[in-house]
Protein backbone atom coordinates (compact mmCIF):
# COMPACT_ATOMS: atom_id res chain seq x y z
CA UNK A 1 0.00 0.00 0.00
CA UNK A 2 1.37 3.29 -0.90
CA UNK A 3 1.43 6.23 1.00
CA UNK A 4 -1.96 7.83 -0.81
CA UNK A 5 -3.85 4.67 -0.42
CA UNK A 6 -2.91 4.91 3.75
CA UNK A 7 -4.10 8.49 3.89
CA UNK A 8 -7.50 7.53 1.87
CA UNK A 9 -8.27 5.21 4.29
CA UNK A 10 -7.59 6.81 7.74
CA UNK A 11 -9.72 9.75 5.86
CA UNK A 12 -12.66 7.49 5.56
CA UNK A 13 -11.71 6.02 9.04
CA UNK A 14 -12.17 9.97 11.09
CA UNK A 15 -14.98 10.40 8.63
CA UNK A 16 -17.61 7.65 9.31
CA UNK A 17 -18.19 8.69 13.30
CA UNK A 18 -18.59 12.37 12.27
CA UNK A 19 -20.86 10.98 9.48
CA UNK A 20 -22.44 8.35 12.19
CA UNK A 21 -23.13 11.02 14.63
CA UNK A 22 -24.24 13.45 11.79
CA UNK A 23 -27.03 11.29 10.97
CA UNK A 24 -27.63 10.09 14.73
CA UNK A 25 -28.71 13.95 15.18
CA UNK A 26 -31.02 14.22 12.19
CA UNK A 27 -32.47 11.30 13.38
CA UNK A 28 -32.94 12.65 17.19
CA UNK A 29 -34.14 16.18 15.22
CA UNK A 30 -36.87 14.08 13.27
CA UNK A 31 -37.70 12.09 16.20
CA UNK A 32 -38.67 14.99 18.44
CA UNK A 33 -40.29 16.74 15.33
CA UNK A 34 -42.87 13.62 15.31
CA UNK A 35 -43.20 13.73 19.17
CA UNK A 36 -44.32 17.06 19.25
CA UNK A 37 -46.74 16.74 16.06
CA UNK A 38 -48.34 13.58 17.89
CA UNK A 39 -48.55 15.36 21.23
CA UNK A 40 -50.59 18.33 18.89
CA UNK A 41 -52.79 15.58 17.41
CA UNK A 42 -53.43 14.11 20.49
CA UNK A 43 -54.30 17.60 22.53
CA UNK A 44 -56.69 18.05 19.29
CA UNK A 45 -58.43 14.70 19.72
CA UNK A 46 -58.59 15.60 23.43
CA UNK A 47 -60.36 18.47 22.53
CA UNK A 48 -62.62 17.31 19.87
CA UNK A 49 -63.68 14.31 22.33
CA UNK A 50 -64.19 17.18 24.71
CA UNK A 51 -66.61 19.22 22.26
CA UNK A 52 -68.09 16.42 21.10
CA UNK A 53 -69.58 14.87 24.72
CA UNK A 54 -70.26 18.56 25.58
CA UNK A 55 -72.56 18.32 22.70
CA UNK A 56 -74.26 15.63 23.54
CA UNK A 57 -74.93 16.79 26.70
CA UNK A 58 -76.54 19.97 25.86
CA UNK A 59 -78.77 18.17 23.19
CA UNK A 60 -79.75 15.52 25.92
CA UNK A 61 -80.68 18.31 28.28
CA UNK A 62 -82.44 20.09 25.11
CA UNK A 63 -84.45 16.91 24.09
CA UNK A 64 -85.37 16.15 27.85
CA UNK A 65 -86.99 20.16 28.19
CA UNK A 66 -89.10 20.10 24.74
CA UNK A 67 -90.50 16.48 26.41
CA UNK A 68 -90.92 18.07 29.42
CA UNK A 69 -92.62 21.62 28.15
CA UNK A 70 -94.35 19.71 24.77
CA UNK A 71 -97.53 20.73 24.04
CA UNK A 72 -97.41 23.69 26.58
CA UNK A 73 -97.90 26.30 23.94
CA UNK A 74 -100.86 24.65 21.92
CA UNK A 75 -102.88 24.35 25.44
CA UNK A 76 -101.62 27.95 26.05
CA UNK A 77 -103.42 29.11 22.72
CA UNK A 78 -106.25 27.26 22.50
CA UNK A 79 -107.60 28.29 26.22
CA UNK A 80 -109.47 31.94 25.77
CA UNK A 81 -108.41 35.06 28.19
CA UNK A 82 -111.55 34.79 30.32
CA UNK A 83 -110.99 30.82 30.90
CA UNK A 84 -106.91 31.79 31.81
CA UNK A 85 -108.87 34.13 34.16
CA UNK A 86 -111.51 31.97 35.87
CA UNK A 87 -107.87 29.28 36.24
CA UNK A 88 -106.53 31.87 37.64
CA UNK A 89 -109.79 32.82 40.16
CA UNK A 90 -109.81 29.17 41.31
CA UNK A 91 -105.96 28.89 41.95
CA UNK A 92 -106.16 32.02 44.89
CA UNK A 93 -109.38 30.46 46.07
CA UNK A 94 -107.79 27.12 46.72
CA UNK A 95 -104.75 28.84 48.17
CA UNK A 96 -106.48 30.82 50.25
CA UNK A 97 -108.72 27.97 51.69
CA UNK A 98 -105.31 26.54 52.65
CA UNK A 99 -105.24 29.44 54.99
Amino acid sequence: MNKDEEKTKDKKKEETPKKKKHEECKHHEQLDKLKEESSLKDEKILRLSAEMQNMRRRFDEEKSRLRKYDGEEIIEKMITPSENQNMSNDRIIVKNRGK
